[in-house]
């Protein structure tokens, strides 16, 4: 049973937080976000058995709210509506949040009130608001981050400023020259999840940057020398592909999909353990590698 959810609309940033329980103003009744359906691709030929089913989509997942508006008098009530009707608008797509996990809407149709006097009057309204999520899992709400460059902790007494050393000034830390470019990246969620990879050349120019997925051999190149401190994230989300990237001079990211390696495929993250290899064409140990995602589930609702 749901009992607290926050609604964020994602456009104009402005927040409404309902309870049924601890919000005194707008009252949550109900939140339903019904079942995932799949759709299945099947054939069959002469004196089958069954079917072969050769593939498998999840669909959209439909999205209710109601609830109550509670005010003093009538310009109260107007006040609270005229927030709703701001909130709920079908060309903002809204996000919700349950416990650690959220989802994203997009409302059907404006704020709908109830059409009767003992619904709809100075003290008390009820509303409904109606939606479709075009994706349909619940993603955590903190991303999950593994980052392949590790420092070693090398805190000096403060007092020792004027010591002469290879680093040039008081030593707070020490990157691990021994980093390796194999690493484990475990997705706990549900399904299979894009991912955010970010390249940054550290120290001098990293050569054609590249990062494979062991299991299954594919890979994302980017064929460019970057620069120092120079930046690409590379977005395979569905919905978000894209390639930006950045260089110290810049204040903005740029569209850097014209470097993507024509057999590059945008890799995705399987339920479980993916190792991931990363290297480049010339100086690799300059090359740090950032892998950002948000674990997906199919449902998530428990008792509050």
């Amino acid at each position: 049973m749901v009992e607290n959810i926050k609604l964020e609309n994602t456009v104009s940033g402005e927040v409404l937080e309902l309870s049924s329980t601890l919000t005194p103003y707008f009252i949550l009744e109900s939140c339903l976000w019904g079942q995932v359906q799949s759709e299945r691709y099947e054939y069959k030929y002469i004196n089958q058995i069954g079917v072969q089913i050769t593939n498998t989509t999840l669909e959209t997942r439909d999205v209710t709210i109601t609830g109550w508006i509670i005010a003093f008098d009538k310009a109260d009530m107007t006040a609270r509506k005229r927030i709703l009707n701001r909130f709920v608008n079908p060309l903002q797509p809204i996000r919700l949040y349950y416990k650690n996990s959220y989802i994203e809407f997009v409302p059907e149709n404006t704020i709908a009130y109830g059409t009767d006097r003992a619904n709809n009057n100075e003290v008390i309204t009820h509303f409904e608001i109606v939606g479709v999520a075009p994706d349909p899992l619940f993603k955590d709400v903190q991303a999950t981050s593994f980052g392949t460059a590790s420092y070693q902790k090398a805190f000096m007494f403060p007092l020792i400023f004027t010591r002469e050393n290879e680093y040039g000034g008081v030593i707070f830390g020490i990157k691990d020259e021994q980093q390796s470019v194999l690493f484990n990246v475990h997705n706990s969620g549900d399904v299979e999840v894009g991912m955010k990879i970010r390249f940054r050349s550290l120290q001098g120019e990293v050569q054609n940057p590249v990062i494979t997925n062991v299991n299954n051999q594919t890979y994302v190149k980017i064929n460019k020398t970057l620069a120092k401190d120079e930046v690409v994230i590379i977005d395979t989300n569905t919905g978000y592909k894209s390639i930006t990237g950045k260089t110290i001079k810049q204040d903005e990211y740029q569209n850097y999909f014209q470097y993507r390696d024509i057999n590059s495929a945008w890799l995705q993250l399987a339920v479980g353990d993916n190792i991931l290899i990363y290297g480049s064409d010339t100086n690799t140990e300059n090359l740090e590698v950032i892998i950002e995602f948000n674990n997906s589930y199919l449902e998530v609702e428990e008792w509050d």
